[in-house]
């Protein structure tokens, strides 16, 4: 394997992502969300930000230096015995012009309902549907007690309570945070158990502000009789957008540092499913499904339950770490964002046809979104139009799910063995791995912490420098995100720096976050340089079309490990960038995307020569989200360095 190291391979894979200017502009954010935040605050209603274009996941292209060490998932404890619970999403953010929340100096406001609250007609203009206490406020007691009989007449077990940091002004997130103490005493004065919903983000984010703000609020809440705890330590669940912001790198660190910090450490659950979420964290979730259940009916929405429910249930499971469903009883944002987007609830049917299809899937625990966010309409709590309805569903189906022993998920083995594993970890280490900045895409963590692999990590100073050669490394992964830094001294020197690896005949593999590698420069400009290294992506569509059922095939089966067909995602985003397909002998299809009529919609994984005479390899940035990732990843790995030892004989 002499001259493996002249061959080059580009794999592209990567995970959940935004739309991004000139590939096609998404309507849900990474994590399934409408565009914008899915709980927003009064001040964005009252005066909304526009949107100037600039993407808030983290762009990060610096030069810092990162140890591999910092990709090694430190033990973690088993989580598959964990006893039921149902779990309700709460906000204490509603105040009242006489209520006993703090007020703002000279602003006596309906905090969160609405300027123009008008009791007479029940009627609030930001929600679709009427509290049956009437608009209230958080901070009353006597409201706090009700909320809590109600949740514990519905079999709810305990909140998880919107959180948006400490020390902050009341419009932005101060008001909750004063909550918190009296949300607690209610919950435990009626039984009820309540953790915080982390939602707090600052620009920039740091491992450092996330490691302060939740070690803070622990020390505050955390030893609270009524704080919900696994195994002796408090549960905090973690929203998206802190997830997205900070990055799947600063979120291992800092859960490192948390459960250093905090004595006796914490449980954190991510709102996100993937592969690398459920390695850093103790659980996954997601706080809300609802825009995968938009324009559908309840036998619509039971296909796609029984579609997904099972492969995030597997996710967790095969992790050892504690398995989550959510539940919606249905969706109305159009009151408070343009255009929005509705779930219809069909007279219950559509939040017992979930409820069925969670309790078949047998996770730990269950999750109801929301008890009280009224401005999106996905409140349990009593209503007006509703009555007790949706808190009687939901004590029938918690009553159910509770009742049903639960038995050990039976998962069919890897089909990636052991022995394969090591094997491939031997060839690896001959061919010397290089790992461009800022990656965080599963491929990475797979190959640290499965495999075995550790590769050198490089800084984009030390590809500019000449540090990237063949005679070094076989293999160069991208594993980022869209961002990448083009010049560091002269202009255009990455670019030129990687042009020439290829020319030379290395091996780039590029398996990134986002949907196309090398689409921005260090100073945010659209250069999308992917086709100056063979990486030809077609931009095609950001949902697929409505009513076709898609799936993949293998044209040649070159991914032995994997079955000739996988299903196309049913969640989160589903921006289509195939591979643009050449006819020339060094091209092979490894998967493509197929209709229901056997329509060919375009390549999902690739492998292909470059224009400079190196190897390229592409798969579709979801792939790695299924659950086969671990068999796609070695086939891909397997199949580029076999066919580079192959290339390498007949150069002989």
């Amino acid at each position: 394997m002499s001259r493996l190291l002249p061959s080059l391979l580009l794999i592209v894979i990567g995970m959940i992502t935004p739309g991004c200017p000139g590939n096609g502009a998404a309507d849900i954010d990474p994590d399934g969300r409408p565009k914008g935040d899915s709980e927003c605050r009064e001040d964005e209603l009252d005066d909304e930000e526009e949107d100037d274009g600039e993407p808030w996941w983290p762009v990060d292209v610096g030069d810092a230096e990162i140890d591999v060490a910092a990709y090694r998932i430190p033990p973690r404890p088993d989580y598959r015995g964990l006893p039921r619970k149902v779990l309700a999403f709460y906000y204490a953010w509603y105040g009242s012009p006489t209520g006993p929340g703090p007020k703002e100096p000279g602003r006596t406001v309906w905090r969160n309902w609405d300027l123009h609250v008008d009791r007479s007609i029940t009627r609030i203009p930001v929600t679709k549907h009427y509290p049956a206490f009437d608009p209230y406020d958080s901070h009353d007691p006597a409201v706090i007690d009700q909320h809590c009989r109600w949740a514990r007449q519905a079999g709810i077990d305990g909140w998880v309570i919107s959180w948006w940091g400490e020390d902050r002004q009341l419009s932005e997130g101060g008001y909750e945070d004063l909550a918190m103490g009296k949300v607690f005493d209610g919950c435990r004065r009626n039984q009820l158990s309540a953790c915080i919903h982390y939602e707090s983000y600052v620009d920039p984010i740091e491992p450092q502000t996330v490691i302060e703000e939740i070690v803070s609020v622990l020390k505050r809440f955390g030893r609270h009789p009524a704080y919900l705890k696994v195994d002796g330590r408090p549960v905090v669940f973690v929203y998206a957008r802190a997830i997205d912001t900070l990055g799947l790198l600063g979120w291992a660190e800092a859960a490192r540092q948390i459960n250093r910090a905090y004595e006796g450490g914490a449980v954190l659950i991510a709102d996100q499913f993937s592969w690398p979420s459920a390695r850093i964290f103790d659980g996954v979730y997601a706080y809300i499904t609802a825009p995968e259940l938009t324009e559908r009916d309840p036998a619509s929405v039971r296909l796609w339950a029984n579609a997904n429910y099972g492969n995030w249930v597997e996710l967790a499971e095969r992790t050892g770490r504690i398995s989550t469903l959510t539940v919606v009883p249905g969706y109305d944002d159009r009151n408070v964002r343009e255009p929005g987007f509705v779930v219809e609830r069909h007279g219950g049917e559509m939040y017992r046809a979930q409820w069925e299809e969670a309790i078949k899937a047998d996770p730990q625990w269950v999750l109801v979104t929301s008890f009280n966010e009224w401005r999106e309409a996905s409140q349990i709590e009593p209503s007006k139009e509703f009555g007790r309805r949706y808190l009687d569903i939901t004590a029938e189906y918690a009553r159910r799910f509770k009742q049903r022993p639960r038995e050990p998920l039976r998962l069919p083995p890897l089909s990636v063995g052991d022995n394969e594993t090591a094997a491939l970890r031997e060839k690896l280490e001959r061919v010397k791995i290089a790992v461009l900045p800022n990656a965080q895409s599963e491929s990475i963590w797979w190959l640290v912490n499965r495999v075995g692999v550790e590769p050198d990590l490089l800084g984009w100073n030390d590809v500019a420098a000449g540090k990237l050669q063949t005679g070094r490394y076989g293999i160069l992964l991208y594993a980022g995100n869209e961002y990448y830094r083009q010049t560091c001294v002269e202009e255009n020197d990455v670019d030129r720096a990687i042009g020439q690896y290829l020319a030379s005949g290395g091996a780039l593999i590029t398996l990134p976050m986002k949907p196309i590698p090398f689409y921005y420069s260090q100073d945010r400009k659209e250069v999308n340089s992917a086709g100056k290294f063979g990486i030809a992506i077609k931009v095609d569509w950001s949902q697929p079309p409505e009513g076709v059922e898609l799936h993949f095939e293998q044209p040649t089966h070159r991914l032995p490990h994997l079955p000739r067909r996988m299903r196309f995602p049913g969640f989160g985003e589903k921006v289509w960038r195939p591979f643009v397909q050449r006819q020339d002998p060094g091209y092979t299809t490894l998967l493509e995307l197929r209709d229901d009529t056997g329509t060919r919609l375009g390549d999902a994984a690739v492998c292909a020569e470059s224009p400079q005479g190196g190897l390229v390899l592409y798969a579709w940035f979801r792939l790695l989200d299924d659950p086969r990732a671990d068999a796609l990843l070695y086939d891909l790995f397997n199949f580029i360095v076999e066919k580079a030892e192959k290339e390498d004989k007949s150069n002989y």
